[in-house]
């Protein structure tokens, strides 16, 4: 039997830690079923009390965020590992493969943004993703709208 560790940092404690980035609020006021409102003095209470105290929670975007975790458990278990979060650049992700950083990539978002990406990566090993981390496509998962890129 063998089997996976994915190091990532998605839980629902806090509904906004999975992104890293922007946080379009107007988009999550909009559509998100647990935010939305069309009421204008609730959504100006939003906007200037609930954003404003998870803001303070929020990390922002940089290339491999998780890598430095994922290290850690690549050093102590033999277990493969694969590590998701901020990985855009064709050349960063055969980096961490080829110096032993991880064992896999998991891409979500940029995968998103473009389905073809795996073949573009091939084609060209320095390819960056056209994801812009937006996140647009991760808070209308919640919606009644399709899980697709909303910027292209």
């Amino acid at each position: 039997m063998w089997g996976l560790i994915e190091i990532s940092y998605g839980t629902m404690d806090n509904a906004l830690n999975i992104f890293r980035g922007a946080v379009p609020l107007k988009v999550i006021l909009k559509h998100n079923p647990v935010f939305k409102t069309n009421h204008g003095i609730r959504r100006m209470l939003h906007n200037a009390l609930i954003y404003s105290l998870i803001r303070v929670k929020l990390k922002p975007f940089a290339p491999g965020y998780n890598l430095e975790h994922a290290k850690i458990a690549k050093a102590i278990t033999g277990i493969p590992i694969i590590s998701v979060g901020g990985f855009r650049k064709g050349a960063e992700m055969r980096g961490c493969l080829e110096n032993g950083l991880v064992d896999f990539i998991g891409l979500s978002r940029p995968l998103i943004c473009e389905p073809d990406l795996v073949e573009k990566l091939e084609q060209d090993g320095n390819y960056s993703a056209q994801c812009i981390n937006c996140n647009i496509c991760a808070i209308m998962c919640d919606s009644d709208q399709p899980t697709r890129c909303y910027q292209r």
